[in-house]
């Protein structure tokens, strides 16, 4: 009798820490979502998202063609717009014409490359939203970016048009071994299952490239499954919105599915930035806590942590040990991992550590400046200088200038005790 009891109090006890860790998770999601401008970023890669549509299109339509299956994608695009065939035909007329237009003169083939930029420019716009997520403030280099963009500009669509000759062929070959009943129904419930893998595998592989820092998995996984059941929801609803105001295509003709359009994409771009937001809080849901924001955090306990974990790094170093990550470096000081990534940004900002490459999941991070000659004041200047360009923007009467500079003067740290000697 007493096992048993134990047993139903150990069920009880998980079910309870799993449902707690699932708020948790729920309530960083959303004040992560706050925090990092989601509804800003929606909206521009809206925006984009409008201007690129067009190209992207262009692009599969001319991929496809290839293939053989153009107007099998042109039967998808009519598909997404059951109540508004009109505004599909004009997007894929569109579509057409662009691709006629690189025959044409050197001013069309100028068009073609803004268009083209747009697409670019919705990449480099999602990549700095997904660094935003996961606190990230260095982005990739400029060649690597031009190299990424450019390859997932042109591979993308051949990935798709790969995708919709393999469901065209199963389609194809499948018709012919099943009959009836089982063709009817069976066939089209593989179909539609096989989509939603595949979705799941694109948004996953999304999450886990996409941001400059390393993602796990599992993570990525979640947040990839969460984004393509939103998808789902958000498609059905489409469809639904659609079919009833139909009534308004008198009114407004072919272009009455236009704000319905944007609305959607909008919403889609929105699951995709939450899906973000859950991947960070996914791997990083053990050392966060919900009472404090990296943001909120006083100066001075801010400095104090940045001296801790340059303290903690070189003592590494120093050692001989494997280099610290920052999830590490927040479970060994015990603060939340979103106030150490801040605080490890900042640090390489001024050039004190960086960030080195491994093959871990995690990021870790080496002390970039000799231990032997890294004094308190060296930190502290270095801190207080990060942020001398904000000065431009402040406009101080000449009389208080004098003075100004006399206190920046007064308040630079002079304590020459070296960083690795604090403990002494």
């Amino acid at each position: 009798m007493k096992k048993k009891v134990e047993k139903i109090y150990n069920r009880v006890k998980t079910f309870k820490e799993h449902f707690e860790k699932q708020i948790l998770l729920v309530i960083m999601v959303y004040r992560n979502y706050n925090d990092s401008q989601t509804q800003l970023w929606t909206a521009s890669l809206t925006y984009y998202s409008i201007l690129a549509v067009i190209p992207v299109i262009a692009l599969t339509l001319g991929i496809t063609k290839g293939f053989g299956i153009d107007m099998f994608f042109e039967e998808k695009i009519y598909s997404m717009f059951p109540e508004s065939k009109e505004g599909a035909a004009m997007i894929i007329d569109m579509a057409k014409r662009l691709i006629d237009s690189t025959k044409g003169s050197i001013l069309t083939g100028v068009g073609v490359v803004i268009l083209l930029w747009t697409i670019l420019k919705l990449l480099l716009m999602l990549e700095n939203a997904f660094n935003r997520v996961w606190k990230v403030k260095r982005d990739r280099s400029i060649v690597r970016r031009m190299i990424d963009y450019v390859a997932i500009v042109f591979l993308g669509p051949i990935f798709f048009a790969v995708v919709l000759a393999t469901i065209s062929f199963l389609t194809h070959y499948l018709r012919m071994l099943a009959k009836g009943f089982l063709f009817s129904t069976g066939v089209p419930l593989f179909l539609n299952f096989a989509g939603f893998l595949i979705i799941i595998l694109l948004f996953t592989s999304i999450y886990i490239i996409v941001p400059n820092t390393k993602v796990k998995f599992k993570p990525a996984l979640v947040a990839g499954i969460s984004t393509t059941i939103m998808f789902f929801v958000l498609k059905f609803v489409f469809f639904h919105v659609q079919s009833t105001i139909s009534k308004y295509n008198a009114i407004y003709g072919s272009l009455s599915f236009i704000p319905i359009f944007l609305i959607w994409v909008q919403y889609i771009w929105m699951s995709v930035l939450v899906g973000a937001q859950i991947s960070f809080s996914s791997q990083n849901l053990e050392k966060y806590s919900v009472n404090r924001n990296a943001d909120e955090m006083p100066i001075k306990l801010k400095k104090e942590l940045s001296i801790l974990a340059v303290y903690c790094i070189s003592k590494r170093f120093h050692e001989g040990e494997t280099p610290y990550s920052s999830r590490e470096l927040a479970k060994e000081l015990g603060v939340e991992v979103p106030v150490m990534r801040d605080i490890i940004n900042s640090l390489e900002d001024i050039e004190i550590v960086n960030e080195i490459v491994n093959d871990s999941d995690d990021d870790k991070y080496q002390i970039s400046v000799d231990p032997a000659i890294l004094t308190l004041d060296m930190l502290l200047n270095k801190m207080e200088i990060r942020n001398m360009q904000l000065y431009e923007d402040v406009e101080i009467s000449k009389k208080y200038k004098p003075i100004l500079k006399n206190i920046q003067e007064d308040i630079i740290c002079k304590n020459g005790k070296l960083i690795k000697d604090i403990d002494k």
